[in-house]
């Protein structure tokens, strides 16, 4: 009866983590055929802050560090209690598809304007439109919250928290290079969508009208 309860909840985390991975490859192939699309490396800025760069490299040292510290498969995260255990990793699950579906609906609004890092280009518009009605940098967003949603699965709590606090110091500091672009670029229009909208964390019940 031991091996039969044990060799369901391997099946069942094998499909928790057959979901996480498919989530990731589904978001990572999106950003590699919007690239492809739109020539982004031939794409010549207007205005760029190479400052931002730091912020990437720190996203990625980030997500990495989940897997330089990875937990045994099938281990658990913090509770020995194997239900609770397969609760924290449904919500996991879950949350990564919910984030992967933001990311690429962010990505599919910014369309052209969609970068790396910091940049303004030839006939750049600000997007209050799509997710960008509930949060300001939804992509970040998304990656933050893959990020979590993967550690969550795959890493180890010293993994988990080392790796999300990297990427979270590399997103606040990108989105700090990308603000200063935007205001100096939008001014008194980007102060109201500021203002209006939060930075990383949505808000779905507040949708403003903006000029």
């Amino acid at each position: 009866m031991l091996l039969k309860m044990n060799s369901q909840f391997r099946d069942f985390y094998l499909l928790l983590y057959g979901i996480s991975i498919l989530c990731l490859f589904i978001y990572g192939s999106t950003v590699f055929m919007h690239i492809r699309r739109l020539k982004y490396f031939s794409a010549k800025p207007m205005k760029s802050d190479s400052n931002s760069w730091a912020g990437l490299a720190l996203q990625i040292a980030g997500f990495l560090t989940l897997f330089v510290y990875y937990r045994k498969p099938f281990g658990p995260l913090i509770s020995s209690v194997r239900y609770l255990e397969i609760a924290g990793g449904m919500f996991a699950a879950s949350f990564c598809i919910f984030f992967t579906w933001l990311g690429i609906y962010a990505i599919k609004n910014l369309g052209k304007q969609w970068t790396f890092s910091a940049r303004i280009v030839s006939g750049h518009e600000l997007v209050t439109l799509g997710p960008y009605r509930w949060v300001r940098h939804p992509i970040y967003t998304s990656l933050l919250g893959t990020t979590i949603t993967t550690g969550c699965l795959f890493s180890s709590p010293f993994g988990l928290v080392l790796g999300t606090s990297l990427f979270l110091t590399g997103t606040l500091y990108s989105i700090k290079c990308e603000q200063r672009l935007l205001k100096e670029a939008f001014q008194e229009k980007f102060e109201q969508y500021r203002i209006s909208v939060p930075s990383l964390i949505p808000n779905f019940f507040k949708e403003e009208k903006l000029l």
